[in-house]
């Protein structure tokens, strides 16, 4: 089962071993490729700034939130294919805290207040086993749900498609859902999973999404 690198702490080392390959990978090289190896193809796991950067061409605003670590969280409002939208990206981590989830609540009522589509970048992982509060997922399913009642798009991206037998999140899934899977020659031509609308490749994630928003804009 191919694994992810959790880069947390990536910045204190110059280099970055490939968990598949083994090869060292320069970090500003893996940065300017979006953490991609380029010995065997393994996705590392990316920090949250660098998915707005790679999905808004680094041209966007910071929405601030309670937990100040763009490695872990951020989100931002900017224009993917002349539409204006709010992302919020949540690399991987071990178990969800309340921090994650009151920023993942501030996005989503930023996105109504402003009348934006959302995009939500998160790990597929089952976060089971995370010590999550359910009066805070209630309430994000209620401002999704009033989210989605403004006929506002909402697309889901999971990443680790590679990582998990099966996939699983505990934030609600948007209109559309999209998968990052690794490998090109084993993509699946249907999805495994009902919920799935595609499985994609991370460099073409910036491209399908601004397909998906002009799709939309055109068939309101």
């Amino acid at each position: 089962m191919v694994k992810t690198k959790n880069i947390q702490n990536a910045s204190d080392s110059l280099w970055e071993k490939c968990e598949c390959c083994s090869e060292f990978e320069f970090m500003k090289t893996l940065a300017r490729n979006s953490y991609l190896c380029q010995h065997c193809g393994h996705y590392y796991d990316m920090p949250a700034l660098s998915r707005l950067k790679q999905i808004f061409q680094n041209k966007f605003e910071k929405i601030t939130l309670p937990l100040e670590n763009d490695i872990l969280i951020c989100s931002g409002e900017g224009t993917i294919s002349g539409s204006q939208v709010v992302l919020i990206a949540i690399s991987r981590i071990g178990e969800l805290q309340i921090e994650q989830l009151d920023s993942f609540l501030i996005t989503i009522q930023h996105a109504i207040a402003v009348r934006m589509p959302l995009i939500v970048i998160s790990s597929g992982m089952n976060h089971s086993k995370s010590k999550i509060s359910l009066p805070y997922i209630a309430q994000i399913a209620i401002e999704m749900d009033f989210h989605k009642q403004m006929n506002l798009l909402q697309i889901s991206v999971l990443t680790d498609g590679n990582m998990t037998d099966s996939l699983s999140t505990i934030f609600p899934l948007g209109d559309l859902t999209l998968v990052e899977w690794e490998a090109e020659d084993n993509r699946l031509t249907a999805p495994l999973d009902a919920f799935v609308d595609r499985y994609v490749l991370r460099h073409e994630i910036p491209v399908l999404i601004g397909q998906l928003l002009s799709w939309s804009s055109e068939n309101k």
